[in-house]
C-alpha cells in the first residue's frame, strides 16, 4: 500500500515540475521576444529548468528507480497537456480569437 503512495506523489511530484518546466519556458518566449539577447534568456531559462526539474524529481525519488518512473510519467503527462493547450491557444488566434476551438 505504501508503494503506491510513493508512486502517486512521485507522479504528482513529476506534474507539478513539468507545470513549472513549461510555464518557465512559456514566460522564457514571452521575455526573449523584446531581449536584445534572446539566446542569452533561452540558455540561462533552459538551464535553470533543467536543473530545478532534475533536482525535484531526485528529492522526491532518491534512488528508486520506481518513484523515478513516476516522477517522469508525470514530467511527460504535464509536457502533453502543455502541448495541448498550445494547440488550442493556437486555434483561437487563428480563427481571431472569437470563439472557443472545438475539441
Amino acid at each position: 500500500m505504501t508503494e503506491w503512495l510513493h508512486l502517486a506523489e512521485s507522479i504528482a511530484a513529476g506534474g507539478f515540475l513539468g507545470a513549472l518546466f513549461f510555464a518557465g519556458l512559456w514566460w522564457t518566449i514571452r521575455r526573449s521576444l523584446d531581449s536584445a539577447w534572446p539566446a542569452v534568456w533561452f540558455a540561462g531559462s533552459a538551464l535553470v529548468r533543467i536543473l530545478g526539474v532534475v533536482a525535484g524529481l531526485y528529492l522526491v525519488a532518491g534512488s528508486d528507480p520506481l518513484r523515478w518512473a513516476g516522477g517522469i510519467a508525470g514530467f511527460a503527462l504535464a509536457q502533453r497537456a502543455a502541448v495541448m493547450h498550445a494547440r488550442r491557444e493556437r486555434a483561437v488566434v487563428r480563427d481571431g480569437g472569437t470563439h472557443a476551438p472545438e475539441s
